[in-house]
């Protein structure tokens, strides 16, 4: 519409500017076009909308359609050739370019008028800039947009509870969580009846907090839910509480959030505590601690297991210097020598053991450690991560199985010395091979039954009753006829060994020529320790009764010789009587107390 000023129309005039103002004030303009013609008259609001002066306003619809924007002009041709064949408004939207390139949205409603025939003859419209609220529309698509791909890249449902009146809404997301089918409606009792049970009076408890006008919180629900279908699985669950004043009181009118299947991670979760308790387990039942050195920061992350392993207390703090004082001389240089070398042999891994003094009871422990160490960028070392075993006990035991084979060689040596001098000796004084080779396998046997007793004591003492029991088998002699008296103490290998030996003489004397000859003859062997200041003595008797009258040989045999011989290397004394009821035999040794396998017992 195109208004004229005339000097004598002051009402109308002002009208019109107030019309004017209203327009330019909603965003409108107002327009003609006269078909016939081909005549567009567009007011001044209108061209302000465009970006352009009055003078510069369209004067046809070829004029018009080149402000339209590229791409919708088809379209608004489209529109308009539509409407003015059967429609009385046309109503459509589209894009302008203004003089300076940007773009604006444009309304447009306008009424057409037709003759008596229906033929159009005229349109009048309103355009009313919508730029706005299709940039509110858009921002509103891009935030659906960006929620949608957000819910979904998390694996989001979405719930709304509406606590006016009593409705919930799940998205389809929240539905299949959950396990709902889509025409089942959701209600309270639904979803009580799938959460499990054991999980229901906390949830509960929850939720009621967050609906609190004075708590509202929005603490995360995890808690199971057992789906139609059996499967239990675990939901985390966001919300968050819509609060208004209603009656002049504050109170939740609405609960929304959202809810995520989590059983994945909590599987994996549970998967990772097994298996860190397993690996605890096993870290405390090999007695390994773990640990990690910073080398810029010259800073060691210590595990309450290493705080043990170097005498500290578990809650102990103790800086890196207190560490290294428990290094013996050198042991330090060496470890970090250890990395020196493993790089230099381009490695990461290496192993080193050192020994340390602990910090409580000064004891001296070996350790041995194994570690990696970690380069940065550069290929510098960063940090050396490893474990710490105590490996004391095992250093003990190499030491000591050492001690044990040096000492079996010792044994061996003596053993067979004393085997080749049984030989030697049997067979200078028996011309009897026959007789010879019985003398042999009995010295034999009894030195080897003794073996078989040290061997049950890893070598290092025997009891005296198992010495003399293992001396006098049963299958030799009636054991009943001989009796055995005296304290139970133990002996030292050699001690075992040599009574054993001297107990296999007597007893083979015994049943060839003295008390165990004959059906009546009787023995007693009977023993007592005495105790000096400087040593435990340990005397021995063996008595024979009931057998041949005895008489002293004209020279002593070979079983004399090597009793005597065994009782002097004991640093003891013996005595042999050729009583005529029977023979007496009186040994002592002589046993330094500091021998630590000399034990009383009992």
């Amino acid at each position: 519409m195109h208004f004229l000023r005339a000097p004598d129309d002051g009402p109308r005039l002002i009208e019109k500017e107030r019309y004017t103002a209203a327009l330019i004030a909603s965003r409108s303009g107002t327009w003609t076009w006269d078909i016939a013609t081909d005549c567009v008259d567009w007011d001044e609001p209108l061209a302000r909308m465009y970006g352009i002066g009055l003078d510069r306003a369209p004067r046809n619809a070829a004029d018009f359609l080149i402000l339209v924007h590229p791409d919708d002009r088809a379209r608004v041709r489209e529109a308009v050739e539509t409407a003015l064949r059967d429609k009385p408004v046309l109503e459509h939207e589209f894009r302008i370019v203004l003089p300076d390139g940007n773009l604006r949205w444009i309304y447009d409603r306008s009424r057409i008028a037709r003759d008596s025939t229906g033929r159009p003859v005229s349109v009048v419209g309103c355009c009313i800039d919508i730029t706005e609220r299709k940039q509110s529309e858009q921002a509103l698509r891009d935030g659906e947009a960006r929620l949608e791909l957000a819910t979904r890249a998390a694996d989001l449902g979405i719930w709304d509870w509406d606590l006016r009146t009593n409705t919930l809404v799940y998205s389809d997301r929240a539905r299949a969580i959950c396990g709902i089918p889509p025409d089942v409606p959701i209600t309270v009792e639904l979803l009580r009846a799938i959460e499990h049970p054991d999980d229901l009076s906390r949830t509960a408890a929850m939720a009621t907090r967050a609906l609190d006008p004075k708590l509202r919180e929005r603490e995360p629900f995890e808690y199971r839910i057992i789906r139609p279908d059996g499967a239990v699985r675990w939901v985390l669950a966001h919300g968050e509480a819509v609060f208004e004043t209603v009656e002049g009181v504050e109170k939740a009118v609405r609960y929304v959030g959202t809810i995520q299947d989590i059983t994945a991670k909590r599987q994996i979760e549970a998967a990772l505590y097994d298996s860190e308790s397993r690996l605890r387990l096993a870290i405390e039942a090999a007695r390994i601690a773990v640990w990690e050195y910073d080398i810029p920061d010259d800073q060691v992350t210590l595990s309450p297991e290493l705080k043990q392993l170097l005498g500290f207390a578990p809650d102990a703090d103790p800086a890196i210097e207190e560490l290294r004082t428990g290094y013996l001389p050198g042991e330090r240089e060496r470890l970090r020598q250890a990395g020196i070398d493993a790089l230099a042999r381009g490695e990461n891994f290496f192993e080193v053991e050192y020994r340390y003094i602990r910090r409580d009871d000064q004891a001296l422990r070996w350790f041995l450690l194994r570690a990696e160490i970690l380069l940065g960028p550069h290929r510098e070392p960063q940090r050396v991560i490893g474990i710490l075993l105590d490996i004391t006990d095992q250093k003990r035991a190499i030491d000591r199985q050492r001690l044990l084979v040096d000492e079996l060689n010792h044994r061996v040596k003596n053993t067979l010395a004393t085997v080749q001098s049984i030989a030697t000796q049997s067979l200078r004084h028996s011309p009897d091979l026959t007789q010879a080779k019985a003398s042999i396998e009995g010295r034999l046997f009894a030195l080897s039954r003794a073996h078989d007793l040290l061997t049950e004591e890893c070598w290092e003492r025997a009891h005296i009753e198992s010495v003399i029991e293992r001396a006098l088998p049963p299958e030799l002699v009636d054991r009943e006829r001989i009796q055995t008296h005296g304290p139970g103490i133990w002996l030292t290998a050699r001690a075992a060994l040599d009574l054993a030996m001297i107990l296999q003489e007597l007893l083979t004397n015994a049943m060839k020529y003295g008390a165990l000859s004959t059906a009546q003859g009787r023995v007693r062997l009977t023993w007592h320790v005495e105790t000096t200041p400087e040593f435990d003595l340990l005397h021995i008797d063996w008595s024979e009764r009931g057998g041949p009258r005895v008489e002293k040989p004209a020279r002593g045999g070979f079983g004399s010789r090597l009793i005597r011989t065994i009782a002097s290397e004991q640093n003891g004394v013996e005595t042999i009587v050729y009583e005529p009821e029977g023979l007496r035999c009186r040994l002592l040794f002589r046993l330094r107390r500091e021998q630590p396998s000399v034990r009383a017992a009992e």
